[in-house]
């Protein structure tokens, strides 16, 4: 009988498995969707940002005739902090001895899971305690809707993303985009540019390119990428405008 390396018993513990410093890890996006909207620094537990909510209106008087009086109508938009946490523990000998930092490894996994469930609890979110009482776009009745001509991406057409686009009023449009999965985007607006010809797909520059790692667009919109987002329409919700 010959010794080997292969069986522990016969020489392998002789024989220490190597580990590689480099990590194989496929990062993911930290909540890509936050960082697209208004940021609002909050230096108590709740806030309260002041909201207009009507204004006077135009008059037509006639000749000596009184002009109704009217102002400027304001509300109110309460904003409630809540707290998200993440607990892993580390021996101080896995510290000392591994070949990888892993404090920074579990620092690094910790912003990633609080960023992704961020987008979760942005698009998904019930309202209820297992979202952190977070209502989402998902469950938000009051987003006008569109429907497509399939329950698949590659069923949409140009005509529906261009109803989407109009159903959001003009005064919204300033900051306006697009939020979907990658996925989807290239079935269905990606599909429908190419198809229409004359299309350059280059990167966006710029403010569009700030909020937009991807450098995407459509229809002269930037595209948010989230994989929160159906990555098949199957009758959901496919893009957000």
């Amino acid at each position: 009988a010959a010794a080997t390396e292969g069986t522990n018993s016969e020489g392998g513990f002789l024989v220490p498995d190597i580990v590689s410093a480099a990590i194989i890890d496929v990062m993911e996006d930290y909540g890509p969707l936050a960082s697209a909207g208004r940021q609002v620094q909050m230096p108590t537990d709740v806030l309260n940002v002041p909201k207009r909510s009507s204004g006077p209106t135009v008059q037509y008087p006639g000749e000596a005739t009184a002009i109704t009086a009217g102002q400027k109508v304001w509300a109110s938009v309460t904003l409630t902090a809540v707290k998200r946490a993440v607990l892993t523990k580390i021996s101080n000998e896995l510290i000392s001895d591994a070949v990888i930092n892993v404090v920074d490894d579990a620092i690094m996994e910790i912003g990633r899971v609080i960023g992704i469930r961020r987008d979760e609890e942005l698009i998904d979110g019930d309202g209820g305690a297992s979202y952190g009482s977070i209502t989402g776009l998902e469950n938000e009745g009051s987003i006008p809707s569109v429907t497509g001509a399939g329950n698949t991406f590659a069923e949409l057409t140009e005509a529906n993303f261009s109803a989407t686009i109009a159903s959001v009023p003009d005064k919204y449009h300033r900051n306006a985009m697009w939020l979907m999965s990658r996925k989807g985007f290239a079935g269905s607006c990606e599909r429908l540019a190419w198809a229409a010809g004359g299309n350059t797909h280059g990167q966006l520059t710029g403010d569009s390119a700030a909020v937009n790692s991807a450098g995407r667009n459509y229809m002269g919109y930037p595209v948010i990428f989230s994989d929160q987002m159906p990555a098949e329409a199957n009758s959901a919700t496919a893009a957000y405008f």
